[in-house]
C-alpha cells in the first residue's frame, strides 16, 4: 500500500492509515510485522554487498587481464605518481610522513546484539560458498539448506537484549568484534597492495614501509559525559583489545605449527 500510494493511488493512503491503525493496536502484530520488515532489509541488505563484491571482483579481474590499474585502487594512486617523475627517494619521504588513523565512535544506542551479528556473518560466508563455479549440485542444496536454518535463527533470534547494554557490550560488538572478523585480515593485505604497487612502478628499488595505517576508538573511553564510562571500564576496553589481537595472532601462528611431526 505504501508503494501504491507513492504511485499516485488515491485510495491507498487511508487504507493504509486504518490498516497502520489496527496494527499498532495490537502489540504482538506489531512486534511481528517489525521484525519481519527488519529481517527482511538485513537480508536484502547482504545480497546487495555480494552483488557488490561480485562487481569488484569483475572489474578487478578485467583490470589485471588487461595490465591497467583498477580505479580507486593503490597501483591506481601510484602510477600517476610515477608518470609525474617523482623519483623513489621523494616515494620514500611520503611513506615516511604518511600516518592515517580511522577511529571508531561511540554510538551504543546502535550497538547490535553480537548473536546478530554472528548470524548475519555466516549467511554472508555461505552465499559467498555460492558463488563459487565448481560447486557441486549436492552441495549447493545443502548450502542453501544451511541459509534457510540460519534465517530460521535470525527470525528467532531477539534484535534487542532483556538488560540495558553496558559499555562493555558496545566494546565488543561495535569495536573489537570488527577487528576480530574484518580488519585483521584487511590490513595486512593494504600493506602488501602498496608493496606491490610499489614493485609495480620503481622496480628494482628497495622502499621501507613503515607502519602508517593505525586504528583508534572512543568506545570504552570517551568522556563526553556518558557517566558509565569509568577510569576501569576503559582499562577493560584496553584489556579486551589486547586479548583480541593475541587470540588472533594465536590463530595465527597454530597455522604455520605442522598438523604432524616430521618422521625420524
Amino acid at each position: 500500500m505504501s508503494k501504491q500510494r507513492r504511485a499516485g493511488n488515491i485510495h491507498a493512503a487511508s487504507q493504509l492509515n486504518d490498516l497502520l491503525q489496527s496494527v499498532t493496536n495490537n502489540t504482538p502484530a506489531t512486534c511481528t510485522i517489525l521484525k519481519a520488515f527488519t529481517s527482511w532489509f538485513y537480508l536484502v541488505n547482504l545480497a546487495e554487498v555480494r552483488q557488490r563484491v561480485r562487481i569488484l571482483r569483475k572489474r578487478l579481474m578485467d583490470a589485471e587481464l588487461s595490465g591497467k590499474a583498477m580505479d580507486e585502487t593503490i597501483l591506481d594512486a601510484m602510477r600517476p605518481l610515477r608518470d609525474q617523475g617523482k623519483n623513489p627517494a621523494q616515494i620514500q619521504t611520503l611513506l615516511n610522513n604518511l600516518f592515517i588513523s580511522p577511529v571508531f565512535t561511540a554510538h551504543p544506542t546502535e550497538s547490535q546484539r553480537r548473536t546478530i551479528l554472528e548470524i548475519l556473518r555466516t549467511i554472508d560466508e555461505l552465499l559467498e560458498t555460492l558463488d563459487r563455479k565448481d560447486l557441486l549440485p549436492s552441495e549447493r542444496v545443502r548450502t542453501t539448506e544451511q541459509i534457510h536454518d540460519q534465517i530460521i535463527l535470525l527470525w528467532q533470534s531477539d534484535e534487542t537484549r532483556s538488560r540495558k547494554p553496558t559499555v562493555m557490550d558496545e566494546v565488543r560488538n561495535n569495536g573489537t568484534y570488527w577487528f576480530e572478523h574484518t580488519l585483521f585480515q584487511v590490513v595486512p593485505d593494504i600493506y602488501n597492495q602498496l608493496e606491490d604497487a610499489l614493485v609495480d612502478c620503481w622496480p628494482g628499488h628497495d622502499f621501507h614501509v613503515p607502519v602508517f595505517l593505525r586504528y583508534g576508538s572512543w568506545i570504552g573511553g570517551d568522556r563526553d559525559g556518558n557517566p558509565f564510562v569509568t577510569n576501569e571500564v576503559t582499562e577493560n576496553a584496553l584489556r579486551e583489545q589486547k586479548e583480541i589481537i593475541l587470540k588472533q595472532y594465536n590463530i595465527i601462528t597454530d597455522r604455520l605449527i605442522p598438523l604432524h611431526s616430521a618422521p625420524g
